[in-house]
């Protein structure tokens, strides 16, 4: 197997677990697929220094990790923010708030 199959097999086999680590380390969503992108190029990248001292999953998870932390700064950096979806209505004023004295 050749070093692209292997990649290939890699990303196909952990790919579903990169969006979601990256997800729950709060990437937003229009950017969570660049994010993962980034993610796998960095592990291909870095592969050959991969010494196998603790699981790949384990290294997969904190170069995950290290991606939404970077994609995290360069946001609040240019002060993106995610859309709201939906403007949420203010709760209405206590009774007593509303009395005119």
């Amino acid at each position: 197997m050749g070093a692209r199959a292997e990649f290939d097999a890699f990303f196909v086999r952990h790919g579903p677990f990169a969006m979601r680590v990256v997800r729950r380390f709060d990437v937003a969503e229009s950017v969570l697929a660049s994010t993962c992108q980034n993610v796998f190029l960095v592990v291909h990248l870095k592969l050959p220094e991969f010494e196998g001292r603790a699981s790949a999953r384990a290294g997969f998870c904190r170069a995950c990790a290290r991606g939404a932390s970077d994609c995290r700064k360069r946001a609040h950096l240019r002060r993106e923010t995610e859309p709201l979806e939906r403007a949420s209505t203010p709760a209405p004023a206590p009774r007593w708030a509303r009395r005119k004295c």
